[in-house]
């Protein structure tokens, strides 16, 4: 591998990459803005961290390589790139998304509900899709959501995008999850993942409820529950709470994809009938799950 460093602040990577500014970081990797030198585009490059804990981000970041290249939508961040062989640094290059995390954007206040519920359409499209392919992402979040502005106002200021597929599983495929082990993200998480069932695509739906609920009201689902095993035990038998200042409409939708039984909760294709309605503004959304 080349790696020229042409300035305290940006990088030649493998004689193609020219490494910007850093535009987020996490325990396992830490994002930058690029420049792809052979095709003249700005992308994201995905740098996985050495030391503790490498081992573990290079096979989520394979899980990903391999799921996001078997996927393209609109709703879903492109894989354009992938570099994870050992001695070397090991990074992906994904679509650059110019805007912020849904995360970011709730730090805000709560997001008005027309906007929501098109940001809930682009979502569960993308959620759709990877359902469709045999995959359950396993943490929908809002920091794991990434806001482009839209072409058109049509649609609203922003167009929502769903990102990291590390702990994402095909759902014939056994060995991406261990006994014991719970993946996700504990405040989306749906009970059944706390109880460590084969994760279906019902948790997906889950999570995104409870990310649609936060963004609606500024208020977690489980907020009152606090952190913690008891909290996580109590949550097995707790539905979430939905503020009475939610509309007839989204509280029907809410309900209904936060279902304690997985069985009970509507299809990511119904949550995009459902949002769709919710922007043309119709008076009763309609869900076929019981």
């Amino acid at each position: 591998m080349t790696l020229e460093v042409l300035s305290p602040t940006s990088a030649l990577l493998d004689g193609r990459y020219v490494l910007q500014d850093r535009v987020g970081q996490g325990g396992t990797a830490t994002v930058y803005r690029a420049e792809d030198t052979h095709l003249g585009r700005t992308v994201a490059i995905k740098m996985l961290h050495r030391g503790e804990g490498a081992l573990r981000s290079a096979d989520n970041a394979r899980t990903e390589e391999a799921l996001l290249a078997s996927l393209s939508h609109p709703s879903l961040v492109a894989l354009f790139d992938a570099q994870l062989r050992r001695r070397r640094p090991q990074y992906l290059v994904m679509e650059f998304v110019d805007g912020p995390t849904l995360a970011e954007r709730m730090t805000a206040g709560p997001i008005p509900p027309r906007q929501l519920a098109h940001l809930t359409r682009d979502l569960a499209e993308g959620l759709a899709a990877v359902h469709a392919a045999g995959i359950v992402h396993r943490d929908v979040k809002p920091s794991n959501v990434l806001l482009a502005p839209r072409r058109t106002r049509r649609g609203g200021q922003w167009a929502a995008k769903l990102a990291d597929f590390g702990i994402a599983c095909a759902l014939d495929d056994a060995r991406m999850t261990s006994s014991g082990h719970v993946l996700g993200t504990l405040t989306y998480m749906a009970p059944e993942q706390l109880r460590d069932a084969d994760p279906g695509t019902a948790v997906d739906v889950f999570a995104l409820g409870l990310v649609m609920l936060e963004a609606l009201t500024g208020e977690a689902g489980y907020a009152a529950l606090g952190t913690g095993r008891a909290a996580a035990i109590r949550r097995l038998s707790t539905k979430p709470f939905i503020p009475a200042s939610v509309d007839g409409d989204w509280r029907r939708l809410l309900e209904h994809m936060t279902r304690l039984d997985p069985r009970e909760r509507p299809t990511a294709v119904e949550v995009v009938r459902a949002a769709r309605d919710l922007v043309r503004g119709d008076r009763r959304v309609e869900l076929s799950a019981a």
